[in-house]
């Protein structure tokens, strides 16, 4: 399929309890575009329960979980600043033991997101197995009409990234 999950222009959406680029948290079944793409903001993908953790997993091509603006002939209708993802497994198996990359684990091209948190064990991502970065933040062009050159830049800055608590490049038992 295109994306496992599409956030295109309302936010405030929760995300939980899902296997996504895969079915049975062990094997790929991969989405052609990512797993996650959200173009609007405040979401919650995940939580802070065991019940809330998203397999996010086998999106071999594509980021697991792509945070993007949205744009329409050149202008930011929207994009995914204020989202939270925490206590997913991205880019393991549902164990959290073994590899089942993405491309890359998430992607920010946005600002103001938080990935994990310290408040409790279960607030941390694992983000590992991943084929590229764990988690990818660059300076990104958008070319909105295909005609070049590309006339937007989004830029995420160390400021606007809040990244906490999260076991990156190692499996769930540390």
């Amino acid at each position: 399929t295109g994306d496992g999950i599409f956030i295109d222009l309302v936010g405030g959406n929760v995300i939980e309890g899902n296997f996504i680029g895969t079915l049975d948290g062990a094997s790929s079944r991969s989405n052609l575009n990512g797993g996650i793409v959200a173009q609007a903001g405040g979401n919650m993908i995940g939580g802070d329960t065991l019940g809330a953790r998203n397999v996010i997993a086998g999106n071999t091509n594509q980021a697991g979980i792509r945070l993007q603006p949205k744009h329409t002939n050149g202008v930011v209708q929207a994009d995914a600043s204020g989202t939270v993802v925490k206590g997913n497994l991205i880019g393991t198996t549902a164990s959290g033991l073994a590899s089942l990359p993405n491309g890359n684990g998430i992607q920010v091209n946005v600002a103001n997101v938080v990935i994990g948190g310290l408040a409790s064990v279960e607030e941390r991502n694992v983000i590992a197995g991943n084929a590229n970065n764990g988690i990818a933040t660059n300076a990104t062009t958008f070319d909105p009409d295909g005609n070049g050159p590309a006339p937007t830049v989004v830029v995420t800055t160390p400021e606007q990234l809040k990244v906490y608590g999260n076991y990156i490049g190692i499996k769930a038992d540390g």
